[in-house]
């Protein structure tokens, strides 16, 4: 029996379908793209609320504060304290106003640390759990890290030679980490691409790389090499943007300027 042939329209029907499956998975990936940004945005927001909150109440960064011992010290806030002097120290920042150092400690609970413990010893980000090496990670964004820095900007006109405290988002560098295990907060492995961290930028702030309270860097990869193939502080006429929103890949760490508010 002679076998037979499509139709055009059958094939036209055939190429139509095909279309809108091909089109719909898509639309399903940007969909899903969008959400883990803007989940990002949301966590984002909801450290630098936190951060807020704690500053109206205390008069005080989180880890920075000089005698959180005062008001924490029921929850063992210096974990492994042996004496009640190394457990103020453990507990306590120096209250300079940045967010960087040993604190009042010997290094084991430096206030980068202890930024995410006061928060959560003030029942603001419940989902952390106190330690020794506090951190926290993204719960969508697979890989992302957030840590609160002290640093000066030297390449954005908003903080020149002003030094300030940020979030910094970005992944975790474990080969760094395995020689110093305490410095968690060393995460400026690259994650996001330039139009990601620019979306992010846009969103937050004002979507320049290098202007506003959010300053985007190239990061480092696994073999602790920096590339130049993130952002550049030279405006990218083509793009009108200095973000290199051309290259695909994940090149990207941010730096978000957390508010002093008291």
């Amino acid at each position: 029996m002679k076998a037979r042939a499509f139709s055009i329209i059958e094939l036209a029907i055939a190429l139509t379908l095909i279309g809108l499956i091909i089109a719909g998975v898509l639309a399903g990936t940007k969909l899903a793209s969008a959400a883990k940004l803007q989940s990002v945005i949301n966590e984002t927001r909801k450290i630098s609320q936190a951060s807020h909150t704690f500053q109206l109440s205390f008069e005080a960064f989180p880890g920075d504060m000089n005698d959180a011992h005062q008001y924490f010290r029921m929850h063992d806030c210096a974990f492994i304290a042996d004496t009640a002097t190394t457990e103020l120290e453990g507990c306590n920042g120096n209250g300079d106003g940045f967010i960087a150092g040993d604190g009042l400690s010997d290094g084991s609970l430096r206030e980068e640390h202890n930024f995410w413990n006061h928060l959560r010893y003030y029942r603001l980000l419940e989902e952390i759990t106190p330690a020794i090496n506090s951190s926290f990670t993204a719960k969508r964004y697979i890989g992302l890290s957030y840590a609160v820095i002290s640093h000066q900007v030297d390449n954005n006109p908003n903080f020149l030679d002003n030094q300030a405290n940020f979030i910094r988002l970005g992944k975790k560098r474990n080969s760094y980490i395995a020689n110093v295990p305490h410095e968690t907060y060393q995460n400026q492995g690259k994650i996001f691409s330039p139009q990601d961290a620019k979306t992010i930028d846009q969103k937050i702030d004002d979507g320049n790389a290098y202007r506003g309270f959010v300053t985007a860097y190239n990061g480092y990869d696994d073999n602790i090499t920096q590339d130049g193939n993130c952002s550049s502080d030279e405006i990218n006429a083509q793009n009108s943007t200095d973000y290199q929103v051309q290259n695909p890949a994940e090149e990207c760490y941010l730096l978000i300027r957390l508010e002093r508010v008291y």
